[in-house]
């Protein structure tokens, strides 16, 4: 009889250990599940404009003053506002997880990436700006009225005060979402990471540098980072993933371990600023920038690095910080 208990309990612990690494692998499968849409946008300056470095947070700016004066019903209290789950403009702001991880202190993140490369500050009549923004999960809804955004603010608000005039909105193929006054939405196309990370496989799978695009900005111990180890580049990557996935409503309950060694790293730490038209004052954008050298073997954790590339990672991801391409 002791025998047959002992027999029984060793099956049932195999079936509970294999149940358990089914979850596990089901949660690493339904991890890259996150959609994004990608859009390219190009605007044409009516009049010679100065412009900042740093674009990201002016084109963020005019976007959220447009929706504001658009869509706020409530005198722009956004935080006591009854409908700020459905509204438009605090969708912008931030979109509400459908779950929040413990991790979080707050439930509302943006949901998109500004991106703009272009460092040039000084445009003439006539030249041109390009600029990307990333929709990411249930953000992706509301690029018909960015796009609207966008048009209007050339009109009323200009970039940095400078009007201009939206030329053309085109998706990661190159399709046209927008152009000579027509909206086309049959051309919003939405990805997911995993074929992301499928595609970049595919062209390589060695991962030996990261060269950080945009400052890494994050904090340790309450304090900005001033230096990143193995252990803050893994805790950033899957905070993002799992943050992601909460705005999808996908609840991943377990990780897998991630194995990754820096060699060496060439990193410092550069300042950026932005005025924050909502809260009327300066901000501070700094964080670390430079190149991070590695070692890693693990398909799972190139997976990650491969994800945290699209998604970027740290603080302001929305500005375009925490952006980096891997070598």
């Amino acid at each position: 009889m002791l025998e047959k208990c002992f027999i029984g309990s060793i099956i049932l612990y195999k079936k509970c250990r294999i149940t358990f690494l089914y979850k596990i692998m089901e949660d690493i499968k339904a991890l890259y599940n996150i959609k994004y849409s990608i859009t390219h946008f190009t605007i044409k300056f009516q009049e010679n404009s100065q412009l900042n470095i740093f674009k990201e947070s002016a084109i963020r700016g005019i976007i959220g003053q447009i929706l504001l004066k658009k869509f706020c019903i409530e005198d722009m209290d956004c935080k006591n506002c009854t409908f700020k789950d459905n509204c438009i403009s605090n969708n912008f702001v931030g979109m509400k997880l459908k779950y929040k991880p413990s991790f979080l202190a707050e439930e509302y993140i943006p949901s998109y990436m500004i991106i703009c490369d272009d460092e040039k500050t000084n445009f003439k009549a006539g030249e041109e700006l390009n600029f990307s923004i990333v929709f990411l999960s249930q953000g992706i809804i509301l690029i018909p009225e960015i796009i609207r955004a966008v048009i209007s603010a050339g009109k009323i608000l200009g970039l940095n005060k400078y009007k201009y005039t939206l030329k053309e909105v085109l998706n990661d193929r190159n399709d046209k979402l927008y152009f000579d006054n027509k909206l086309y939405m049959k051309n919003i196309k939405i990805r997911t990471v995993k074929d992301y990370i499928e595609n970049r496989l595919e062209i390589s799978d060695e991962i030996t540098m990261i060269k950080i695009m945009r400052p890494f900005r994050f904090k340790k111990e309450g304090k900005l980072a001033t230096d990143i180890n193995e252990k803050d580049l893994i805790n950033l990557l899957t905070k993002r993933i799992l943050t992601l996935n909460a705005l999808e409503g996908n609840k991943i309950d377990q990780l897998k371990e991630y194995n990754l060694k820096i060699t060496d790293k060439e990193i410092a730490w550069e300042e950026n600023s932005r005025y924050s038209n909502r809260q009327n004052m300066k901000m501070k954008l700094g964080g670390l920038i430079g190149y991070i050298y590695l070692e890693t073997t693990d398909l799972e954790t190139k997976k990650l690095l491969i994800a945290g590339e699209l998604l970027h990672i740290g603080k302001n991801t929305s500005f375009g910080l925490g952006d980096y391409i891997l070598y």
